[in-house]
């Protein structure tokens, strides 16, 4: 029993932040959505909604992370790797903004393959497309966070970030 709570312990420790971080960003997406809607409000309905999808791909992206696949150019440049992780999470995001507006088609329809015919007709392509747009700018805020963080180490970025020590910008270009 205690091995079931240790594991339980380090998941939920390793869920913590990309829970946090997409939390906020889902919470951000319903805003933009119901300002784009003429809305002025988010519901406790879509707040819940986004609380769960926030838990939802916390877990997804613990799970992808690891999978072999995630690993193709972890030995090369990092900005490869920051790059496929994009990729791959925004592909799966395309994926489940389908199931999304699939969902609601099954009641209307009936059938899977009805729904899915009528999928193009109905979708509302301009929310579908800057839901993905926005879901795309946090993935890849994301996936260079996480990649800086595992370069940097999270000690040592926190130290940067909260010590104090006045930090001179170069000129980079």
């Amino acid at each position: 029993m205690s091995k079931v709570i240790t594991v339980l312990k380090r998941e939920l420790k390793e869920m913590i932040a990309p829970a946090v971080y997409f939390y906020v960003a889902f919470h951000i997406m319903i805003l933009v959505r119901a300002f784009l809607e003429g809305e002025y409000g988010v519901t406790l309905e879509q707040s819940i909604t986004a609380t769960l999808s926030a838990l939802l791909v916390s877990k997804a992206i613990i799970l992808a992370d690891a999978l072999p696949l995630f690993r193709w150019f972890v030995q090369i440049r990092l900005i490869y790797n920051i790059i496929w992780r994009v990729f791959l999470y925004i592909a799966c995001t395309l994926v489940f903004l389908c199931l999304e507006e699939l969902i609601p088609l099954l009641s209307k329809f009936g059938s899977f393959i009805s729904a899915s015919e009528h999928l193009v007709e109905e979708i509302n392509w301009f929310r579908f497309w800057s839901s993905g747009i926005v879901l795309a700018m946090f993935l890849s805020h994301y996936s260079f966070s996480t990649g800086m963080i595992g370069v940097v180490g999270r000690s040592k970025l926190l130290r940067i970030l909260f010590s104090g020590v006045r930090v001179e910008p170069k000129n980079i270009m």
